[in-house]
């Protein structure tokens, strides 16, 4: 699945019962389970919604980076993206919950749902 993040900058990241991305070309990643976020020369951080004190300053440390990979595994739902200076973050799918979203301004959205299948819908 092509998520059209390749090459693209991240503008924002917001906090509330969840993490909201927001990309320079409109797509938003909308993150609401536990995941990881990963630096190359640190153990991942797990970052647990709406829990964010260890973790919120590593978050933004995406801020204003570019996006050099962006994968979903269509058979497990688990969503990774990759950034320019070596982070990533990695959000697998929940057996409960939907894990992850993704809007774009066109209107199409994907979404990881409960058990790991994916979910897309195009307007």
């Amino acid at each position: 699945m092509n998520l059209n993040l390749v090459g693209h900058l991240v503008e924002r990241v917001a906090f509330d019962f969840g993490v909201t991305i927001l990309f320079d070309n409109g797509l938003e990643v909308r993150i609401e389970t536990t995941f990881t976020v990963h630096a190359v020369d640190s153990t991942p951080v797990e970052v647990n919604p709406p829990n964010y004190q260890d973790a919120a300053a590593r978050l933004l440390s995406v801020l204003q980076e570019t996006v050099t990979s962006a994968h979903v595994d269509e058979t497990t739902g688990e969503l990774r993206l990759e950034f320019e200076g070596g982070r990533a973050i990695r959000v697998p799918s929940s057996e409960m919950f939907e894990a992850w979203s993704l809007t774009s301004l066109e209107g199409v959205r994907a979404t990881s749902l409960p058990g790991g299948s994916l979910s897309l819908w195009e307007s």
